[in-house]
């Protein structure tokens, strides 16, 4: 029988991915107006890489992980895509829509369109009646995206770099769904994100020789340290630690609403601060088909 505390660990996640979304939103509003506001982009990310790199490898290291977990190309892939290539499109989408987090994370919630047909094409899977319900909520999602970007609520270039997120979560998904072992699954997510932090952090400093880059001081970027350690550290750890006491489809059902809560959190932490950003109905609706699409999607494993 499972207790109600022992579904802790999976709101704990919910809580956290809600959080890292109005803490982002403080980041990318301190460096959008900066003359290098992409490389200044680049260097948060990397900032949110290494310190979510650091939390979750700390996190292993305290539970005890003796880090057997096998590392392979998928793992790599696995790491490149979810991480610096998706987060980084994350946080360009977050910018198009008005520096808004919240809504870009509701991107998350986009990765079943294009989960579903790359399961077909390389995972070989079939094309179930409950993948098409959810591709259709999808798309109305989508629809309504676009309604809002013709009213002139959204960017178009906003609603393209949100998919693109999405296609790159979901072929990271693909990399894992191949490469990854349930039972060491959590370890393999630390060996794709430290892998991913590496990479980009030699990117980054062969850039920064052969340049000189003037960036804001480093409290700039305090946001982007958060958000590694709020998502990558202590909402992976927590939704791994749940899968494991109350397993995967539970799990999946509570976090999958970390999107919409992120849009009340911030709403509520907008309405507190005075700001006047105001969310149109049409993203409301947009969001609830997007959970939906994803519930719907549950209902196969």
């Amino acid at each position: 029988m499972i207790h109600s505390s022992e579904y802790s660990f999976a709101l704990i996640s919910v809580l956290f991915w809600a959080l890292s979304a109005p803490v982002l939103n403080v980041g990318i509003n301190r460096i959008y107006q900066h003359s290098n506001f992409l490389l200044c982009l680049f260097f948060g990310l990397l900032l949110a890489l290494l310190s979510g790199s650091l939390s979750l490898g700390l996190g292993l290291f305290v539970s005890g992980s003796k880090f057997h977990a096998e590392y392979n190309g998928y793992v790599l892939g696995a790491g490149i895509f979810t991480f610096p290539v998706a987060t980084g499109l994350y946080y360009i989408t977050a910018h198009l829509l008005n520096n808004q987090t919240e809504l870009a994370s509701l991107f998350a919630k986009v990765k079943p369109l294009f989960s579903i047909f790359l399961a077909i094409l390389i995972v070989d899977e079939t094309l179930s009646f409950q993948s098409i319900v959810s591709v259709l909520l999808i798309i109305s999602g989508l629809l309504l995206f676009g309604r809002s970007a013709v009213k002139g609520y959204l960017s178009w270039f906003g609603l393209l770099f949100g998919l693109l997120t999405a296609m790159a979560w979901s072929i990271g998904e693909i990399f894992v769904r191949i490469g990854f072992n349930p039972e060491t699954a959590i370890e393999q997510t630390f060996y794709a994100l430290s892998s991913a932090s590496i990479i980009s952090l030699l990117l980054w400093i062969l850039f920064a020789v052969q340049s000189k880059v003037r960036l804001p001081s480093l409290s700039t970027f305090m946001p982007f340290l958060l958000h590694g350690i709020f998502s990558f550290g202590i909402a992976y750890m927590s939704f791994f630690q749940s899968i494991a006491v109350i397993g995967v489809i539970k799990s999946v059902i509570i976090t999958a609403f970390w999107p919409m809560f992120s849009l009340i959190l911030t709403g509520l932490v907008n309405y507190l601060t005075d700001k006047n950003t105001k969310i149109a109905s049409n993203i409301w609706i947009a969001a609830f088909c997007f959970i939906s699409a994803s519930l719907t999607q549950l209902l196969n494993i």
